[in-house]
């Protein structure tokens, strides 16, 4: 059975301030793990917007309706402000307490300078 639910957070994207909304759903993978994905938007004060899509796998954390995802984001923008998203993939944390609430954080995936290409370790 799918899971879905909607999300509105306020946070910093490349140093702006920006109001995110999120829209996501997630299956059952296995015992205690979901699958799932995400749509959502992020608009700064002066209206630029940046579309992402994200998916993860996530795990039930034992406490009420909490869950504890990791994932990746792609970002897609017209904004000259924002164009950086264009060229990066993001790597997140999602949380959600017992309680609902939830926390984001989001990084940009970067190739270590010291591992070239040719020696990283692939898993499929």
């Amino acid at each position: 059975m799918a899971r879905s639910s909607g999300v509105q957070q306020t946070g910093k994207l490349l140093g702006q301030p920006v109001t995110t909304w999120i829209t996501y759903w997630s299956v059952p993978k296995g015992e205690n793990l979901l699958e799932g994905e995400g749509h959502g938007f992020n608009m700064t004060t002066d209206g630029a917007i940046a579309t992402f899509v994200g998916k993860g796998i996530g795990h039930l954390t034992g406490k009420g309706a909490g869950v504890s995802f990791r994932g990746s984001l792609y970002y897609k923008t017209d904004s000259k402000e924002l164009a950086k998203l264009n060229e990066i993939v993001g790597v997140f944390e999602f949380e959600v307490d017992e309680s609902g609430n939830t926390h984001g954080k989001v990084w940009e995936w970067k190739q270590p300078s010291s591992m070239p290409a040719s020696d990283s370790r692939r898993i499929a």
